[in-house]
């Protein structure tokens, strides 16, 4: 490792939206770690005006580019000098205890490659919202730190992804180790989805999964992103896109997959294209065929989404109408409006 080299790298990306990355990068700058053993990349398609003050010793690099998602993470990973990089989205926001607590976890787990911590909710000017979510439902209520290893995370994977431990990226943090996993070479093809991109990248090369019940990420739902959009047709383009993520990830497994993780691969490419189905206003027969393929799956590879998508998708073949409808309206309120 380099003499000078930051403890942490942080990525901050952003794809034609200004509107709350100056929020992103202030909760970068107020966190209670040494910020002059913090390195802030900031990879974007345009020109970005730090807010001000800059911390005293943080280093921040700002690199302007046109591309994808996958491009935009693999320059920033590539430009990273830490062995520890994390993730924050232009619109999200981090507790000012983030960074510290982070790499408490990873030094006191030296084989631990993808941490995550739990999230709050907020709108879109930054106020909480208090609605329960699944987040708040057994089994997700353990506390503390809790490690998953090899076998225990694969048969974990139900529990994992009811909690959503594959979901947003500012709460993901990497060891720089899993740049070494040709796998990871799939990065600059994904448009979407790249929490789920990195979270199957470690189940995949059997690495170490910590996930923190603390609510150290601000999560910002608001009508620039999917999960706060209520407009069908922009929803079902990105869903797709994300539906392409799984399916990069099945097409580079190998004789050398496990079986099951194989199996949780193609629940997630069917779930996702059901719901880019369903919001492009498909036929019925053609959810209900792909409904079909979702059902064939054991029904021991349970979790939240396969439980709300099998309801709305039996919904929509009876009424696409109201299916939708009664998405927009649970959508709306999730967003307090």
């Amino acid at each position: 490792m380099i003499e000078d080299s930051p403890d942490i790298s942080v990525i901050i990306t952003a794809y034609n939206r200004r509107r709350f990355l100056a929020d992103a990068i202030k909760s970068v700058f107020n966190q209670s770690y040494d910020t002059s053993k913090i390195e802030l990349i900031i990879i974007s398609n345009f020109d970005v005006d730090l807010p001000h003050p800059v911390p005293t010793g943080i280093k921040v690099k700002t690199i302007k580019l046109e591309g994808t998602m996958g491009e935009f993470l693999y320059e920033g990973v590539s430009q990273a000098r830490a062995e520890i990089v994390a993730f924050l989205d232009d619109d999200d926001m981090w507790e000012p205890s983030k960074v510290h607590k982070m790499l408490s976890s990873f030094n006191g787990n030296r084989e631990l490659i993808l941490y995550r911590n739990t999230v709050k909710y907020i709108d879109e000017n930054g106020k909480p919202i208090n609605n329960k979510r699944v987040l708040d439902i057994l089994p997700c209520k353990s506390k503390g730190f809790h490690i998953f290893r090899k076998e225990g995370l694969i048969k974990a994977l139900p529990v994992i992804l009811t909690c959503g431990g594959d979901f947003n990226l500012s709460t993901f943090s990497i060891r720089k180790k899993i740049i070494e996993s040709p796998k990871y070479e799939k990065l600059r093809l994904i448009e979407s989805g790249p929490d789920a991109f990195f979270f199957w990248i470690v189940v995949l090369t059997q690495g170490e999964f910590g996930m923190e019940s603390e609510r150290l990420t601000l999560y910002r739902v608001h009508n620039l992103n999917v999960s706060g959009s209520i407009d069908t047709s922009s929803k079902s383009s990105e869903i797709m896109r994300q539906a392409k993520t799984f399916k990069i990830l099945i097409e580079h497994s190998d004789e050398s997959t496990d079986g099951r993780v194989y199996g949780w691969l193609n629940l997630l490419y069917h779930e996702y294209n059901e719901m880019s189905l369903i919001f492009g206003m498909k036929g019925r027969n053609i959810v209900g065929r792909e409904l079909f393929n979702i059902l064939r799956f054991p029904i021991r590879m349970i979790h939240t989404m396969r439980i709300e998508l099998i309801l709305l998708s039996t919904a929509y073949i009876i009424s696409p109408v109201l299916a939708l409808n009664f998405y927009k309206k649970v959508n709306r309120k999730l967003r307090g409006t």
